[in-house]
């Protein structure tokens, strides 16, 4: 996600479902760390315009090793771009908490889970879910749900805030795709509030001219 960018050095971990180092998972976590100016923001991305474009690439300095659990995804195919896939089983995985401690504590620090938790939801349709935010409206952050997000019902107290840049996943003939990643962690506990993902196909065009081989 494009607003994550804060420190000058990130830390990703590969090959890891729980992130409790005591707890033996039979493989050593792969850590790579990530510069700042490895990290390509997505041009449209604005920090002040909530939801939309919140979308960024990660450059690695080296080929990642495919593995029995580190494989990639497909991409979204140009027919995705027309779909809405209102009604469809979709999937995201993340370590996002998954009480409401910290909603009703404000002032608690952001935690996570320690194990890597999967979540089902169905996509709705793009007009019902517009109609839910209008609620959400603020001078500096306007609610915007345009076509670049899709949105989803899911089970609350599953995953909410830390989840954000969470990849949705859908399964289509028999592979599954990465159809957006989570472009907000607002309201999470909320059942009146579908989760808001990025959608990925829009996005192709842009992630394909900086993809280097």
């Amino acid at each position: 996600a494009a607003h994550r960018r804060r420190p000058a050095v990130f830390l990703a971990r590969l090959d890891d479902l729980n992130l409790d180092d005591t707890v033996p998972e039979g493989v050593l976590p792969i850590e790579i760390s990530i510069e700042k100016n490895n990290i390509i923001i997505y041009p449209g991305f604005q920090p002040n315009v909530v939801f939309t474009h919140n979308i960024a690439l990660i450059k690695l300095k080296f080929d990642l090793r495919i593995t029995n659990s580190v494989r990639p995804i497909c991409l979204p195919t140009p027919d995705f771009k027309e779909r809405s896939f209102t009604g469809e089983t979709v999937y995201f995985t993340s370590w996002g908490q998954t009480d409401d401690d910290n909603e009703r504590n404000p002032k608690r620090k952001r935690r996570f889970e320690p194990v890597l938790h999967e979540i089902s939801g169905q996509v709705i349709d793009q007009e019902v879910c517009s109609i839910n935010y209008r609620g959400y409206q603020t001078t500096d952050t306007p609610y915007i749900i345009s076509e670049e997000l899709i949105c989803a019902a899911v089970t609350v107290n599953k995953s909410c805030q830390g989840d954000i840049g969470s990849p949705l996943m859908l399964k289509h003939d028999g592979n599954f795709f990465l159809l957006g990643i989570v472009a907000t962690d607002y309201r999470c506990f909320d059942e009146y509030y579908p989760r808001l993902f990025t959608k990925l196909s829009l996005y192709m065009d842009w992630i394909v001219a900086n993809l280097k081989f």
